[in-house]
């Protein structure tokens, strides 16, 4: 199991979310983030029209999605071609744990599928779920 953040500048989410589904990813996670890279953001126009302003941070979109080790290169080349920039970080992911049931599994991909069916936003009687990250690092103290 590989955890995928994919950080684009642009935003080329549906275009991804749709091309993945042909895969089967079935779930995945998208947060808008404020961010600088190497190339400034576009000018804005302030002051009524009267200024030219050119803002520090511009928006970037983060997607995060599980995918099997078996679905993994097909994801990957399917993000590269629906993506016009970006970068794609890929970290193992050992288990995670369903804290409803204390389960432990590292086949999560059942559970992601079925969470917002299961989740009732008006009830106070929700399936919860945490994920937890063990990422082994050779050199600790390297931090």
């Amino acid at each position: 199991m590989f955890r995928i953040d994919i950080y684009l500048p642009n935003n080329d989410v549906m275009a991804i979310s749709e091309a993945l589904k042909k895969i089967d990813v079935g779930g995945l996670t998208v947060i808008k983030k404020r961010g600088r890279g190497r190339k400034p953001p576009p000018e804005m126009h302030a002051g009524k029209g009267s200024m030219i302003f050119t803002p520090q941070f511009s928006d970037k979109y983060v997607v995060e999605l599980f995918i099997d080790e078996n679905k993994k290169d097909d994801a990957i080349k399917i993000i590269q071609e629906h993506a016009s920039r970006g970068k794609i970080i890929i970290t193992p992911n050992i288990h995670m744990i369903d804290i409803n049931s204390g389960k432990i599994d590292s086949d999560w991909c059942h559970i992601h599928d079925n969470w917002f069916q299961q989740y009732d936003f008006r009830s106070k009687n929700t399936s919860k779920l945490v994920v937890l990250f063990l990422i082994p690092i050779s050199n600790p103290f390297a931090l």
